[in-house]
């Protein structure tokens, strides 16, 4: 990640090198901004990479970018035309809004590009084939918008012409109860065009036109039904668009999705500046419980209940297994204040304290919280090791010493010449300690003799 700060780029060691003159698209660059760096608000800029090439050969990328509590993101894809031409590449960002009265820009920093074998040639993307390749990609997904859009025509007409069916036939219902209306009143009182009857079957007719009557009701009222639920799926299969946590007083278009109070709403219609709630301008699309109340879960171990039961309130359910753990899990009878080997017994606060005393983690140095943590000081505070030393008749060798792992204190040091020989030209060396510090020190050997000699000396160090 290179961060901006004070405009400046600061690149890490390993990211300075971008790519080989062979590579294309193998390559990332992340940068952070803040959002206002000068106090200014600049999130709602287009930022861009200005690339300078030996010999001022210029090229400039866009940058895609998001937002998050840390600030701007903005990602940089490194396309073989970035990395065409080997040696130092000078970057620097800028960005501006659409009208060109905000601009901002950062330093120049050095990037690297190194050189590779047998490299075929490349052809680079322009910024304006940036720009063709984005439009491509917004076509595409039109067009599968489309697709999902004709799919839902073709539902919907679909469900239309069911529609038309029904109607149809309840228009048809309809004539026919009319008619047995007719009949009816005919069997009833008689009527010109009917046969008389001596039978009196008018309430039987009457009943069938009722029948018939509902009939047709009920079959107008499913069309109805069918012509909303098509409207209603050719609607919610409209492209919806995540816009994030809801922000007061934006304007919210129509299939705008946003999250408020753990909710995702849906927006009903274009131009909505409203809290998100059940209504005419939002439509509660998920809800997302608050709290473990509004939760339910399986009941596995039959905590409150039939072992396996579903639907089980989740805060019911953790209630009940803490009792277990608090009340059940560990009696007060396994608790013993004795030191024994037992796997059935917990050991009491009087045992740890017994064990304790037992250790004498209470006689530690000062700092020292526990024998491990105690033991691992005392080894880093301590270095020892040996050396030998050549130093000819009459003269002062110095040896310079460098510790493996630096002291936090400048320590003590101890040096002896180590040896078993009979030679007393070897009483005639003297080591001396000079330059201590954290690092290491120095060994200074006089040698009186009249002869070439090489001690073995052996060094303590030891810090506080």
């Amino acid at each position: 990640m290179i961060t901006v700060r004070n405009r400046t780029l600061i690149i890490p060691e390993g990211e300075r090198v971008i790519g080989t003159d062979y590579d294309s698209n193998s390559e990332v660059r992340h940068f952070r901004v803040e959002r206002a760096p000068g106090g200014v608000d600049i999130s709602h800029l287009a930022f861009r990479i200005d690339l300078m090439y030996e010999g001022e050969i210029y090229d400039t990328c866009l940058l895609e970018r998001e937002e998050n509590e840390a600030g701007i993101i903005m990602t940089w894809n490194i396309a073989a035309s970035n990395v065409a031409h080997v040696g130092t590449v000078w970057i620097s960002l800028r960005g501006l809004d659409e009208n060109g009265t905000v601009k901002w820009g950062t330093d120049k920093a050095p990037v690297y590009v190194r050189g590779s074998v047998n490299t075929p040639d490349n052809v680079g993307i322009t910024e304006f084939e940036q720009y063709e390749k984005k439009v491509e990609d917004a076509l595409k997904k039109m067009d599968e918008t489309k697709s999902a859009a004709d799919q839902a025509t073709k539902r919907a007409n679909a469900a239309v012409q069911e529609a038309e069916k029904s109607i149809e036939g309840a228009s048809k219902s309809a004539t026919s109860a009319a008619g047995m209306a007719d009949l009816s009143e005919a069997w009833a009182h008689g009527k010109t065009g009917y046969q008389d009857n001596d039978k009196d079957n008018s309430k039987y007719w009457s009943d069938q036109s009722k029948s018939r009557a509902e009939e047709a009701n009920t079959s107008a009222e499913e069309a109805k039904s069918e012509a909303e639920r098509a409207a209603g799926y050719a609607e919610s299969i409209s492209p919806l668009e995540d816009k994030g946590l809801y922000v007061p007083e934006t304007e919210y278009g129509k299939n705008d999705l946003v999250r408020y109070n753990n909710d995702l709403y849906r927006c009903k219609k274009d131009g909505v500046t409203s809290i998100p709630a059940e209504g005419d301008d939002w439509s509660l699309f998920l809800h997302s419980p608050a709290t473990l109340n509004d939760m339910t879960g399986a009941d596995v171990q039959g905590f409150l209940g039939s072992a396996g039961a579903t639907g089980v309130n989740a805060q019911l359910l953790i209630d009940a297994i803490a009792d277990k753990v608090a009340t059940k899990l560990l009696l007060k009878s396994d608790v013993t204040s004795q030191i024994i080997n037992d796997a059935t017994k917990a050991a009491s606060a009087a045992a740890v304290y017994a064990i304790q005393q037992r250790i004498g983690t209470g006689d530690l140095p000062s700092g020292m919280n526990d024998i491990i943590s105690g033991l691992v000081a005392l080894n880093s505070n301590i270095e020892c090791n040996n050396v030998t030393v050549q130093s000819a008749p009459g003269t002062i060798v110095d040896k310079e010493i460098t510790f493996k792992t630096p002291f936090d204190t400048v320590p003590k040091v101890i040096v002896s010449i180590e040896s078993d020989t009979a030679n007393s030209n070897y009483g005639k060396i003297t080591a001396f300690i000079n330059n201590r510090s954290k690092t290491g020190f120095v060994i200074r050997l006089a040698n009186a003799s009249e002869n070439n000699l090489t001690p073995a000396l052996t060094w303590l160090a030891i810090a506080k």
